[in-house]
C-alpha cells in the first residue's frame, strides 16, 4: 500500500527556541484512514521523532489526517485516533475546513495557540446577602 503524501512543518510556535512539528496528510477517505492511520502515525514517528533528543521538540508533535468525507466518519474511529498517545497528539479535520487556508498558519492558530480574551468583571450591585438564606443553607450542610 502506496503512503500517504504527508506535508511537514516546524515552526517555533510559542517562542522558545524549540519548534513545534506540524504534520498534514493529503485528503484520504474515511476508509483510508481507517486503514493507514496507524501506519502514518509510525512512519512519522520512525523518521522525524525518533532522533530528537529536545523533550519539547520530542512531545509536541502534532499529526493532522484530513478526510474529505468526514460526515461519515463514526464517533468510535475518531475517538481511538484522536485518544492515542502514542507518538503524536492526533487531529481530525474535514478537508473542507481547510481549503483554501494558508497552511500551517491556519491550524497553529486554530489547534496550538488559544487566544484568551478576558472581560472586565460585572458586579450586580442590587444583590443583598440574606441571613436567613445563609443560616438555611448552614443548617442544612450540618446534617449532612
Amino acid at each position: 500500500m502506496e503512503m500517504k503524501k504527508i506535508n511537514k512543518y516546524a515552526r517555533d510556535v510559542f517562542g522558545v527556541d524549540s519548534v513545534v512539528y506540524i504534520f498534514v496528510t493529503e485528503s484520504m477517505s474515511v476508509a483510508d484512514l481507517e486503514i493507514e492511520w496507524k501506519m502514518i502515525r509510525d512512519d512519522i514517528a520512525m523518521k522525524y521523532q525518533r532522533g530528537l533528543t529536545d523533550d519539547f521538540e520530542r512531545w509536541n508533535f502534532y499529526l493532522f489526517y484530513v478526510v474529505k468525507d468526514i460526515e461519515h466518519l463514526q464517533r468510535n474511529l475518531k475517538f481511538k485516533i484522536e485518544h492515542n498517545t502514542l507518538s503524536s497528539r492526533k487531529i481530525i479535520i474535514s478537508a473542507k475546513e481547510i481549503e483554501g487556508k494558508e497552511i500551517p498558519k491556519y491550524l497553529i492558530h486554530k489547534y496550538l495557540c488559544y487566544t484568551i480574551e478576558t472581560e472586565e468583571a460585572v458586579y450586580d450591585k442590587s444583590f443583598v446577602k440574606n441571613d436567613k438564606v445563609v443560616e438555611l443553607i448552614e443548617r442544612n450542610n450540618h446534617e449532612d
